[in-house]
């Protein structure tokens, strides 16, 4: 998921992954997966946030 530069540090990839993850759960799901680059901090910061814990790295 990318938010467009206008928006970044606003909410709006908080909460575009909040309805994604209820969503999710709503239909049953019980995994999500996600791969950020490294380098990519404010990401996984949020991903971390959100619940999501880092499994691996490629």
């Amino acid at each position: 998921m990318y938010v467009d530069r206008q928006w970044r540090g606003k909410g709006a990839g908080r909460m575009a992954m909040q309805e994604l993850i209820d969503e999710s759960r709503r239909r049953g799901m019980w995994k999500l997966l996600s791969r950020v680059f490294p380098e990519n901090t404010q990401s996984l910061k949020l991903l971390r946030t959100l619940g999501f814990r880092e499994a691996g790295l490629y």
